[in-house]
């Protein structure tokens, strides 16, 4: 089960995002822009303040080339 409150989890994933968009060397325009999502949008879920959509972190773990279930499991632990 998850550790921590909403606001922990929601920071680790955004950490998470942060993470793996900088190995592959991709902008957060880069992102935004293949997940078909705003750059603002994009900035807001790295910076952990919005609430994604599930189709977004979608969209989103695709272009990072990551599961989807793998990016939210390591911001649950």
């Amino acid at each position: 089960m998850a550790k921590g409150s909403f606001q922990a989890v929601s920071r680790r994933l955004a950490l998470a995002l942060r993470r793996r968009r900088e190995r592959l060397g991709l902008s957060q325009e880069d992102v935004a822009h293949a997940a078909q999502l705003s750059t603002r949008y994009y900035q807001l879920m790295e910076a952990g303040r919005t609430n994604p959509t599930l189709k977004a972190l979608w969209e989103v773990a695709t272009v990072l080339r990551r599961p989807l279930e793998r990016l939210i499991g390591d911001a649950l632990r």
